[in-house]
Order: C-alpha cells, then structure tokens, then sequence
C-alpha cells in the first residue's frame, strides 16, 4: 500500500485492517481511477472465479463488451476506496503522527527534564557541601569567640570575687578593731569601777576595823577599871 502524501509520509505506519473492511462497506461518492483498455490478462488473477471456463467466441456485439466492461469494473476495483474515506484515513494518519510526535517531543522533554534534575540535584549536593563546609566554619569561629567570651567573663567574676574578699577583709579587720576598741574601753572602765569599789571597800573596812577596834577598848578599859574598883573595895573592907 503506497503513502497517499501529507507531511511525514516517510514515517506513515500501515493502514490497520479494520480500516481495510470500511472501504468494502462504502458504497456511496466512489472515486474510480480511469483506465485505458483493459485487458484480459490482467484481470485473470482478480476475476477469474467471474469468467466463463469456455473459450469466448471471436465475434461479440457491443453491448456484450459493456457488459464484460462493467462486471470486470465491479471485480478489478471494488476495492478501490472512496475520495471521503480516503481524507479520513488521511486525517486519523495526521492525528496518529502528531501523537507520535507528541509523544516523541514528551519523550524528548522527559530526558531534558531529568538532565536538568540531575544537573539540579548536583548543584543542590554542592550548595549544601559548600553550605555545611560554611556553617562549620561558623560554628568553629563562634565557639572560639564564645570561649574567649567566657574567659573574658570568668576574668571578670574572678576580679570581682577577689575585690568582694578584699572588701570583706578589711570591713573584717575594721569591725574587729572596733570590737577591740571598744572592749578595751569598757574594759578600762570596768577596771576603774572595781578599783573604785575596791577603795570604797577598803575604806569602809577600816572604818569599820577601827570602830570594832574603839569599842573593844572601851570596852576593855572598862572591865580594867570595874576590876580596880573591886580590888579596891576589897582592900578597904580588910
């Protein structure tokens, strides 16, 4: 079967047979392609099962060759198919080759498209490496200034905790002074108070020595002079 033309006819696929079978069915608008003299040797293998097996006679009337001409017609090109039928095939042939070029250009996409994802996915691998190598140079630079931060601080609160204990040591030192000072007062003052009681004592104990002292002598001087006064009483009455 030969290609009826139109664009991409180099690539047509064959007409299915299901096609095939619509030609005999279409009886109507039929297209015959003319034809010289016909011959009877041409025509042996398509209507041999038409033709008489006797041989024909020499003389034949015209009506008679009409007749032949009619019945090799429907036998030779009754296959032959209709000019609507033929734009159909010809419509649902573009329609096939427009799908299989769509799906050559869908094939065609489908490559470039996973081209460009390996290419994206390659460009992604390297921008998170180059993301990672940075990240981990960050990381790196802001632990190295926050250990600096940290030494700075610990520096800082060791100062402090010093200056804190120097404070406390000399407020220490002048609270003990103080404390010192002022028992040392109180203890002057204590003393002075008992050595003052102590004369005041010491005072009223000799008075009251003294007194004792007085009153045993009178006392004493007394008993001496009752004694005389009996002595002497006795020696007047001898």
């Amino acid at each position: 079967m030969q290609s009826s033309g139109g664009p991409g006819g180099n690539k047509r696929l064959p007409i299915p047979n299901s096609m095939r079978g619509d030609c005999l069915l279409e009886g109507e608008n039929r297209t015959l392609i003319p034809v010289g003299d016909v011959s009877l040797e041409g025509s042996d293998k398509d209507v041999g099962s038409t033709r008489p097996s006797s041989p024909t006679p020499p003389i034949r009337g015209e009506k008679n060759i009409r007749d032949d001409m009619a019945t090799l017609r429907k036998s030779k090109f009754s296959t032959l198919r209709s000019a609507k039928l033929i734009s159909r095939e010809q419509e649902e042939y573009n329609k096939e080759n427009n799908m299989y070029e769509q799906m050559s250009g869908y094939k065609r996409l489908r490559q470039m498209h996973h081209k460009e994802m390996q290419q994206l996915e390659e460009k992604c691998g390297n921008d998170v490496e180059l993301l990672r190598v940075r990240l981990d140079k960050e990381l790196e630079q802001l632990q190295a200034g926050y250990g600096k931060e940290r030494q700075r601080v610990k520096n800082a609160h060791q100062s402090e905790i010093e200056k804190k204990r120097k404070e406390i040591e000399d407020g220490e030192k002048k609270l003990r002074k103080q404390i010192l000072s002022r028992q040392s007062h109180e203890m002057r003052a204590f003393s002075a108070l008992q050595l003052k009681e102590y004369k005041h004592n010491k005072e009223l104990a000799k008075s009251e020595q003294k007194r004792k002292i007085a009153l045993l002598a009178s006392q004493y001087e007394n008993q001496i002079e009752n004694m005389v006064q009996e002595k002497t009483v006795c020696f007047s009455k001898s």
